[in-house]
């Protein structure tokens, strides 16, 4: 879905699909920018993994230049769509003990410094 509304939204990257297979990648835009693409319908995505983990001193290695997150609201209907830089996905990404890996939790600073690709309108941020 995130590849289709980037393709056909005039102003956006033109993305396809990462070949299959490919590590910490769903799409790639013409230009060689990788994009890790997460849904959810709650408020939290599901884990990045291959970046080290909590506390650890091993440098972090770039994983993907953009991340993009499609959230759904309760019927499945698409709600927004938001980007995020590396660098804000560094800034934001939270430890998730049980799964040993990273993941983000939408909210309101989030949404306030990510690039609101899409949102329905109606939505309370």
């Amino acid at each position: 879905m995130a590849v289709d509304y980037y393709v056909n939204t005039s102003g956006l990257p033109n993305l396809q699909d990462a070949p299959t297979g490919t590590q910490n990648i769903d799409a790639i835009s013409r230009d060689g920018n990788r994009y890790s693409i997460k849904s959810l319908t709650g408020s939290t995505t599901g884990v990045f993994y291959g970046l080290p983990p909590k506390d650890s001193d091993d440098p972090v290695q770039q994983k993907f230049e953009y991340l993009i997150i499609v959230k759904f609201d309760d019927n499945y209907e698409l709600e927004r769509i938001i980007e995020l830089t590396w660098i804000q996905f560094l800034n934001f990404k939270k430890w998730h003990s049980r799964m040993q890996a990273w993941n983000i939790t939408l909210n309101k600073k989030i949404l306030g410094e990510a690039n609101i690709v899409f949102e329905k309108s109606g939505i309370n941020s």
